[in-house]
């Protein structure tokens, strides 16, 4: 996106004008940031967007890193000028990234990547406790 100008500005002094010109504002362009980096299969990864000329037809997709644009996995509407949006990860470990479509098929930006891992289930532990007897009745535990 380009600069946009606005607001003339005028130094006048004793003698006329000393200096005019512009002021420059530089336009906000558009953005994406997915959120958390790491999620698990099925859980919920979210996206932010700043979108600096909203139409009803801009959209944010989700795909593989370095997959071509037409193998989307889930898609959404993104026409406000900024926003979050929800996806659910997919089932397959892998790097993933969102994709800004402004109007259409014209693709303005792309996210940071996030990573879709199997969590690892930990172990389930034994724990052994044995009882031994005295002759005199008395109980003895030890915890192994």
């Amino acid at each position: 996106m380009g600069i946009k100008w606005s607001h003339l500005f005028v130094f006048v002094g004793v003698f006329g004008i000393l200096f005019a010109g512009w002021l420059k504002a530089e336009a906000q362009g558009d953005s994406l940031s997915a959120h958390p980096t790491q999620v698990g299969p099925g859980q919920t990864v979210s996206v932010d967007y700043v979108n600096s000329s909203p139409t009803t037809n801009d959209w944010i997709s989700m795909h593989p890193v370095s997959a071509p644009d037409s193998s989307w996995i889930n898609w959404q509407h993104a026409n406000a000028a900024s926003g979050t949006l929800n996806f659910q990860a997919p089932q397959n470990p892998g790097n993933y990234e969102f994709r800004f479509f402004k109007n259409g098929p014209t693709k303005s930006v792309i996210s940071n990547s996030f990573t879709v891992i199997i969590q690892q289930q930990s172990q389930p532990t034994m724990q052994l406790t044995l009882t031994t007897l005295s002759r005199d009745g008395d109980a003895n535990e030890e915890i192994l």
